[in-house]
C-alpha cells in the first residue's frame, strides 16, 4: 500500500468512528437544529422583496462571516448580539464587536429585546 491509501484509510476510520461518538451525535443534532432554524428563517424571508441565500459552515463564527463578506463582496452584514456581559465576553470579545471593527463595510448589529 503507498502512503496516499494509508492516509484514506485512516480518514474513512476515523469518519466512521465520530459518526458513532457522543461529539458526533450532538454535531448531527446541532446540525438537525441548525437547519430547522434556517428554514424557519429562509419562509419569512421569501414573502419580502429580497433575494436570499443561505451557507452553514463551521469555525470561528466571526471569521467565517467576515471571510463571507470580504468573498461576496457584500454592501452590508446584518447580524444578531445576545448582549452577553459575562467575562468570557468581556475578556476575548463578542462575534459582533469582531465584525463590526474588521467588517469591509457597514454593519447593522439586532440586539434581542430586553
Amino acid at each position: 500500500m503507498d502512503p496516499v491509501d494509508l492516509d484514506e484509510d485512516w480518514e474513512t476510520y476515523w469518519d466512521e468512528d465520530k459518526e458513532r461518538s457522543e461529539a458526533g451525535l450532538l454535531e448531527k443534532e446541532l446540525v438537525r437544529e441548525v437547519e430547522a432554524v434556517m428554514e424557519q428563517a429562509r419562509e419569512l424571508l421569501r414573502a419580502g422583496p429580497l433575494s436570499l441565500n443561505t451557507r452553514l459552515d463551521e469555525g470561528n463564527p466571526a471569521n467565517e462571516i467576515l471571510s463571507e463578506a470580504e468573498r461576496g463582496q457584500y454592501d452590508l452584514i446584518v447580524v444578531g448580539a445576545t448582549g452577553a456581559r459575562d467575562l468570557k465576553h468581556r475578556m476575548l470579545g463578542s462575534v459582533s464587536s469582531k465584525i463590526t471593527s474588521d467588517a469591509p463595510g457597514s454593519v447593522i448589529i439586532v440586539r434581542e429585546p430586553d
